[in-house]
């Protein structure tokens, strides 16, 4: 505003929203995208099937960043008279306003282009043997790259030109990959009127890549807003595991059913993992069951988050003075020195119990308790502050690094409920009802604090534990009514519940601006189905 009163043309003309006069921008960022899917199968013979399944996505999405005042020190040069600058009394740092700068007299607001390419493919071959035994040999192959392009920005270090026009204000920052090699081999039999055997094998290789932004992006201070990946950070990087799993399915008898289920996997990066599962479901009557599962789980650290670096120009929230934040590898000396270990991966173990019912003639009803308590959740550290280090070019802003690790002991614990009737309406209609109740409860009780420089490290802050136990609903429902008209047409109605939360912003006891308690809502969604014939089906919603 101090701006449009002193006169300075073209304040908030750079939005790419026209949002002029607004320099900054709030809320999503504008995205669109194009999205192909093809599933297919073919009969092979009268006991086998070919199938295959293809999906194609292209997605392009703009986003802002914060505003850049033409005072800001984001643009500030060493100066002298004897170098030519105009308004200079001897050495001075001065802004490029100050310099006579008039390219960005009304400061600018950077904004980053996304460009993301997903491609899969499954190819498959299901079947049975002579034996009787079921089979399932499949390939598949995934892979998701995110490009990215810095618009309306500059690089300090690469200097202000003749003080008319910044040398360069479009930057090729780099961008990331991930892509997957998936075999799997899936059997079942039966042992016995009894038992029944389901194994298979799976082996896997992951790929992440990072590539390397053009040269001026990461030059001295690098982009504003963004700073180019950098090539000793670039490359990819691979891993493989191999996985073989048993699952046994045990009539005791009429009433009793027992399963059995282990799974060992191998990853060429961290080791090897073994889970196991044991589950039971007991029949009183043909209209009530009770059942339960104990299991052990886990979740492999994945390359990305081993070997991520981004590097990003925000503001300090309590001085305003721009700093640089990292997400560095593990494997960085830096992140090293503040703390940083290989990641391993999350265990978890799995409790439920519950029931089944018939209610009558037209209701069915589930419902489960369940509690699962997960070690070393990874999660990224908050941003620690790194000091100046030798050789580091003083025009660098101040930096600070994060990076992934094992930090958190969390417990989810609740209850899920699940009802579902069909009446029939008259002759030619029938309304199917579901109404699904779900409670659930986050609590962190653990955490790993590590010391760096004889000082201790929290690698979660208070403030983001509180926002993880408080940020999601503890109750959820949906409610789902479907009338079945005729056999060509059907109209939906589906009503979302999502009950209050905490906005993530503040803490929910500060003084000052807490944490806004989120009222819960309601969204409603309306179907209508017509089957045109035994190949069209048009759906309006």
């Amino acid at each position: 505003q101090d701006l449009i009163d002193d006169g300075v043309p073209g304040v908030g003309s750079d939005a790419p929203f026209g949002d002029a006069p607004l320099v900054q921008t709030w809320g999503r960022p504008e995205t669109e995208g194009t999205r192909f899917f093809l599933n297919s199968g073919f009969e092979l013979s009268s006991s086998a099937e070919l199938y295959a399944r293809f999906s194609l996505a292209e997605t392009d999405g703009r986003y802002r960043f914060f505003y850049r005042s033409p005072t800001h020190s984001t643009f500030t040069s060493q100066r002298s008279a004897g170098d030519g600058c105009p308004v200079c009394e001897g050495d001075e740092t001065l802004s490029l306003r100050e310099q006579g700068f008039t390219g960005y007299q009304a400061g600018f607001t950077p904004f980053l282009d996304g460009a993301q390419d997903d491609a899969s493919f499954v190819l498959g071959v299901a079947g049975e043997f002579d034996s009787g035994m079921l089979y399932d040999f499949s390939y598949s192959y995934g892979k998701n790259e995110l490009d990215y392009y810095l618009n309306n920005t500059a690089n300090p270090s690469l200097g202000p030109g003749d003080f008319t026009n910044l040398p360069q204000t479009g930057f090729d920052v780099g961008g990331y990959a991930q892509q997957e090699n998936t075999v799997n081999a899936d059997f079942s039999m039966g042992l016995s009127d009894d038992i029944n055997l389901a194994f298979g094998f799976e082996v896997r290789e992951e790929t992440f890549s990072a590539f390397a932004g053009e040269p001026n992006s990461y030059f001295g201070s690098g982009s504003s807003g963004f700073r180019g990946v950098e090539p000793r950070n670039a490359g990819d990087f691979k891993r493989d595991n191999v996985a073989v799993y048993a699952d046994v399915e045990h009539d005791i008898s009429d009433a009793l059913l027992l399963q059995y289920a282990a799974r060992y996997e191998n990853f060429s990066d961290f080791g090897a993992t073994l889970n196991g599962k044991i589950a039971a479901r007991y029949r009183i009557s043909d209209a009530f069951a009770l059942r339960g599962a104990v299991s052990t789980g886990f979740h492999a650290p994945t390359p990305g988050q081993s070997n991520v670096s981004t590097i990003i120009t925000t503001f300090d929230g309590t001085t305003g003075l721009q700093v640089e934040e990292g997400l560095f590898p593990v494997s960085d000396p830096a992140a090293q020195a503040a703390g940083a270990r290989a990641l391993t991966e999350e265990e978890s173990t799995n409790i439920s119990a519950g029931f089944s019912a018939d209610i009558g003639d037209h209701v069915t009803l589930t419902a489960d308790i369940y509690k699962i308590e997960v070690d070393n959740r990874i999660y990224r550290t908050g941003n620690i502050t790194v000091p100046p280090q030798p050789g580091d070019d003083p025009n660098l802003p101040e930096r600070s690094l994060s990076y992934y690790t094992n930090a958190l002991d969390v417990e989810h614990e609740g209850i899920d409920i699940v009802a579902t009737s069909a009446f029939d309406i008259g002759s030619e209609t029938t309304l199917n009802l579901a109404l699904a109740y779900s409670y659930g409860k986050i609590d962190v009780v653990g955490q790993r604090i590590f010391e760096v420089d004889g000082e201790e490290i929290q690698p979660v802050s208070d403030a983001l534990v509180e926002d993880i136990e408080n940020n999601y609903p503890e109750h959820r429902w949906v409610l789902t009514g479907n009338f079945l008209i005729g056999e060509a047409f059907n109209v939906m109605t589906r009503i979302n519940f999502f009950g209050e939360h905490w906005d993530e912003r503040g803490t929910i006891s500060a003084e000052e601006s807490p944490s806004a308690k989120v009222d819960s809502i309601y969204y409603v969604d309306l179907e209508a189905g017509w089957q045109v014939n035994e190949s069209w089906r048009l759906v309006l919603g």
